[in-house]
């Protein structure tokens, strides 16, 4: 099996984890707000991060682009300077 073969198995296995799990992803921002509120739960970490990747590839077939476009933006955008602030004060807060 070539490197495409594979990673197309890992994704609907992915995939077809995430179906047999329970996830619940819940992301707030109404307007004019700079923060969202944001609630995740699932039956494990595995299931979690799952439906997260689910909701990448999703965006980016919504957005007609590939997903590692997709994931390098959300890469910059978490090392932006706004982001790293709001995180640290997100942790302070135990939110």
């Amino acid at each position: 099996m070539d490197n495409n073969g594979a990673d197309q198995a890992a994704r609907e296995a992915a995939i077809q984890e995430a179906t047999q799990a329970e996830v619940r992803i819940m992301l707030e921002k109404k307007a004019g707000e700079t923060t969202f509120r944001r609630h995740i739960e699932a039956s494990d970490a595995r299931a979690a991060l799952n439906g997260i990747a689910i909701l990448i590839v999703e965006y980016a077939r919504l957005m007609r682009m590939e997903v590692s476009k997709v994931l390098s933006v959300l890469a910059v955008s978490l090392l932006a300077p706004a982001l790293r602030e709001e995180n640290a004060e997100h942790e302070k807060s135990g939110e």
